[in-house]
C-alpha cells in the first residue's frame, strides 16, 4: 500500500495529464530541441560514455547523417547482461 505521504514525480504527471491540462497541447511544446546522435559504427562502449558525460538515456543513431534507430540506456543493459549470463 502506498504511502499517502509519498508523492512522486509520476503521481505528478498522472494529476497534470489526466486533468486536462496538457492532453491537446502540443508535442513539439515538451521536445528536447537538441537531440543527441552517435555514428552506427560506433561501440556500444562509446555510446554507455556518451550517455553517461550528457546525462541522458537515448542517442539517435546515424547512417552517413540519416537517423536508422535510437539506442537507449536499457538496450545497454540488456546488452551487458546478455554477455553476463552467458
Amino acid at each position: 500500500k502506498k504511502s499517502s505521504s509519498l508523492h512522486t514525480l509520476l503521481d505528478t504527471v498522472s494529476e497534470f495529464l489526466y486533468g486536462g491540462e496538457m492532453l491537446n497541447d502540443y508535442v513539439r511544446n515538451h521536445m528536447s530541441m537538441a537531440v543527441q546522435t552517435i555514428d552506427h559504427e560506433c561501440s556500444l562502449l562509446q555510446s554507455a560514455r556518451c550517455m553517461c558525460n550528457q546525462h541522458i538515456h537515448r542517442l539517435v543513431v546515424l547512417d552517413h547523417d540519416r537517423p536508422i534507430g535510437i539506442i537507449t540506456s536499457l538496450d545497454l543493459i540488456a546488452a551487458f547482461l546478455a554477455t553476463v549470463e552467458e
